[in-house]
């Protein structure tokens, strides 16, 4: 959990290097340009959340990512 604030942050590195400073700032036209897009990344940090979220239920018995913290 310490970690969530540099998931969330790492959305920035999915804009190429070669993206010039006035299209990272529009996301319209710098998002199409990216390697992988925002919703593969979204979709792979879902993913993580989950896993944690059911190996808390499995040794608790609940579906918490929060549970005993």
């Amino acid at each position: 959990m310490n970690h969530l604030l540099f998931a969330f942050s790492l959305t920035a590195l999915l804009l190429p290097l070669t993206v010039p400073d006035r299209a990272a700032r529009d996301h319209r036209r710098g998002a199409p340009r990216a390697a992988v897009g925002p919703g593969a990344y979204a979709a792979v940090f879902a993913a993580g959340v989950a896993v944690v979220r059911a190996r808390t239920w499995w040794y608790t018995g609940v579906f918490s990512l929060v549970y005993g913290t």
